[in-house]
This record gives C-alpha cells, structure tokens and sequence, in this order.
C-alpha cells in the first residue's frame, strides 16, 4: 500500500512539474498586452495588505486579553 502511494505522488508531482514548466509564449503575450498582468498583481498586493492590517488587529487584541488575564 505504502509504495502505491508513493509511485502514485511521484507521478502526479511529474505531471504537475510539466504543467508548471509548459512554456506557452502566445498566451504570456496576451496575457501582458492585455494589462491582466498589473491587476492580478494589483489584487495580490490587496489581499497581502488586508491580511497583514487583519492579523495585526488580531494581535493586539490577544495581547490585550493576554494583559487583562494577567492583571485578574
């Protein structure tokens, strides 16, 4: 059973590797005139920013619970 795992996860990793190394030139060009490529990184800076203000909110409201418990 062990090996079957085994031989099953090194041929999905292979097949993810030559998915993930596919070069496809046409694509990329569209994919860089269309102006996609400055939204998706748009959007990615977004969501890194809401979630660093988020658990920075979180943060302190542990510490203020964490102060609270040790004053009580």
């Amino acid at each position: 059973m062990e090996r079957y795992r085994k031989t099953t996860l090194g041929i999905a990793l292979m097949l993810l590797s030559q998915l993930v190394f596919a070069d496809n030139e046409a694509g990329r060009d569209l994919f860089f005139r269309s102006g996609k490529y400055f939204v998706v990184a748009g959007v990615l800076v977004i969501l890194f920013v809401v979630l660093f203000v988020y658990l920075i909110m979180v943060d302190r409201k542990v510490s203020k619970l964490e102060k609270d418990d040790r004053e009580h």
